[in-house]
């Protein structure tokens, strides 16, 4: 997000079999996810859809979303926030975790920091 002066950020996901986060909606940004490897199964908007290796879903603002990783082997993909910003909540997570502060509560209240709503 810096180095494009706040108009996009760029994540990296890898996960394994079964991963991925719970039902949840951006209403800052939308996510554009390219698939590098494997499958992923992407839940939006109530509709489910198969995305594989080299294909591209878009999930905007104010939809509610989730994936899971489909493929045995795990799956990576590159995930495009526009604009940028939440992909500090990444690393805001991650600071939590390694501070042992890592709770529900806490998450929850990263979250609505970054206008994130968890659905569940």
């Amino acid at each position: 997000t810096d180095d494009t002066g706040g108009a996009y950020g760029v994540i990296y996901v890898e996960a394994a079999h079964n991963e991925g986060p719970p039902p949840h909606m951006h209403s800052r940004e939308d996510e554009t996810f390219l698939i590098e490897r494997g499958t992923l199964e992407i839940w939006l908007s109530g509709e489910t859809h198969m995305a594989h290796a080299g294909d591209i879903v878009w999930a905007p603002r104010n939809v509610p979303h989730t994936f899971r990783i489909a493929s045995e082997e795990g799956a990576s993909s590159w995930v495009l926030l526009t604009p940028g910003g939440f992909d500090n909540y990444f690393r805001d997570c991650a600071e939590l975790v390694e501070s042992g502060n890592a709770t529900p509560e806490t998450m929850m209240n990263l979250g609505n920091r970054y206008d994130l709503t968890f659905l569940v």
